[in-house]
């Protein structure tokens, strides 16, 4: 069902970042683990072995629990028929449907997993890296949920729901969209990964994050501390140092040499892509419907839409995005009642929202309000922060109510920006109390920013006070941003 497969949406568009996998291996890393190819030749003179061969299958159908299935087809051929014929085959090299592989580089695999840094911990700077929403693994009742595919698959997402009646825990941060980064900050820092439990509310993980802090600081009682955080991430800081203990910690933190905060695409006043998600327009919502029943979108939106870490990712109330679109109308209940009885959909059904409750908006609001309190970056601290945003072709920045000719309202519109990192809108980006000299901008798309080796030193240069290679936000992109350009659509099919 459509509920157990919500994590195939970030094989392609975040874990694998973009490229080709079977939902638990991305393909290099398959061909990869083959065997060396020999040539005419081995180096003690022997004949070398054959060419390794391999059959290549794609399809909405074809995923890893699938191989050995007669519908997984090769050349027409099914897929458990070709590889008898490999086995049982005299001259297997003579099978057109096994294809040697090219002698072309092959791609780095990750082995960061599992691989302990047992140098001394005190030795070197220490860096807090802190994941986005759905960056975190999560454990139900001692077994892993997010990130296990066969859970998903054959269990479902139930047992992560807020009334699915089970114990959930965080475990480590999701290696394959912050794994590279990590093993790259090793190098140089001791690295402490701050994972959560992203269906919380951000305000209680900033209480767990001082307590987190408070003993990094206690355990470290000699090396600089710095803080990195990517997309929400940001937030659980910002929440964490409005409160007295937590301005404390920052006290603590920048009163060593080098303590600093580097922020990449936090969405400082909230994302219009949690409301296009919540109304089952957002891309990677609508890709779940390539691989099920349209008709299934709702318990997703559910299920979602009971998440207080997700609510609190909503527009604040105070914020005007980009083209002038405010998020104060999205903390009243009815509203999002009164705007779901229009979100009728040609792929997905009618009346599809996911309805925050009353008091869920209440509770983001008051977030809103406690995190607006950033007196921690007064005059001696505020040149310790940085902040990177992204860049990508089109992000949120508003719903519009479509009407016809009679003014009747019709469906839901997106609206979408040139001036975003695909996410987070630069208008949200903007926090006023980190100077602008202090502000970069990375072209990379909002997980690009934590997954793109080549701007990994530009990361390494402002966690140490550097200058990064990095351009600065455009200032006439940068300090009229409401003014921008917008453009409005229909949300169309599931990508192909």
């Amino acid at each position: 069902g459509l509920v157990k497969r919500i994590g195939v949406m970030f094989t392609d568009w975040l874990l694998f970042d973009r490229t080709q996998n079977d939902l638990v291996v991305d393909t290099a890393s398959m061909y990869g683990g083959l065997a060396s190819r020999g040539g005419p030749e081995s180096a003690d003179g022997q004949a070398a072995k054959a060419p390794a061969r391999a059959i290549f299958v794609q399809g909405a159908e074809v995923n890893h629990f699938r191989y050995f299935r007669d519908s997984t087809l090769t050349e027409s051929l099914p897929l458990p028929q070709a590889m008898r014929r490999w086995l049982l085959e005299a001259a297997p090299e003579k099978l057109s449907e096994w294809a040697p592989l090219p002698l072309a580089e092959l791609p780095t695999v990750s082995l960061s997993r599992g691989v302990a840094d047992e140098r001394p911990k005190n030795l070197r700077p220490v860096v807090v890296y802190l994941p986005g929403i759905m960056g975190s693994e999560l454990d139900a009742d001692g077994e892993r949920v997010w990130l296990a595919w066969l859970h998903l698959i054959n269990k479902g997402l139930g047992d992560i729901a807020v009334d699915g009646g089970k114990k959930v825990k965080p475990k480590d941060v999701i290696d394959l969209a912050y794994g590279k980064l990590k093993e790259h900050l090793k190098a140089t820092h001791f690295v402490e990964t701050f994972s959560y439990d992203w269906r919380a509310s951000t305000q209680q993980l900033g209480d767990l994050l001082v307590r987190r802090l408070d003993q990094v600081l206690k355990e470290h009682p000699d090396q600089t501390v710095r803080i990195l955080a990517h997309s929400m991430g940001g937030l659980v800081v910002r929440a964490a140092f409005a409160t007295d203990d937590g301005k404390a910690i920052w006290k603590r933190i920048v009163e060593r040499p080098g303590g600093r905060l580097v922020m990449l695409g936090t969405p400082n006043h909230g994302s219009h892509l949690m409301v296009q998600t919540l109304f089952g327009l957002s891309e990677t919502i609508r890709l779940l419907a390539r691989i099920d029943r349209p008709d299934r979108m709702p318990d997703v939106l559910r299920i979602v839409g009971r998440f207080q870490g997700a609510i609190d990712l909503l527009p604040a109330p105070g914020f005007t995005d980009t083209g002038g679109y405010e998020g104060r109308r999205y903390y009243d209940a009815a509203e999002w009642e009164r705007l779901a009885e229009v979100n009728d959909d040609f792929w997905f059904g009618k009346n599809l929202c996911g309805r925050p409750s009353q008091p869920a908006l209440n509770a983001t609001s008051s977030f809103w309000q406690a995190i607006a309190d950033t007196s921690w970056l007064d005059a001696s601290s505020r040149d310790r922060v940085s902040y990177v945003f992204g860049q990508s072709n089109a992000t949120p920045c508003g719903v519009v109510e479509q009407r016809d000719a009679q003014g009747r309202t019709i469906g839901l519109l997106i609206v979408e920006t040139p001036f975003g990192d695909g996410s987070v809108t630069w208008a949200s980006g903007r926090l006023p109390a980190i100077p602008a000299e202090n502000c970069w901008l990375m072209p990379a798309d909002h997980m690009g920013l934590t997954n793109t080796p080549k701007f990994f030193g530009d990361i390494d240069a402002l966690l140490e006070g550097g200058a990064p290679h990095l351009e600065r936000l455009p200032v006439t992109r940068g300090e009229d941003i409401t003014d921008a350009p917008t453009s409005m659509r229909r949300a169309g099919p599931p990508p192909a």
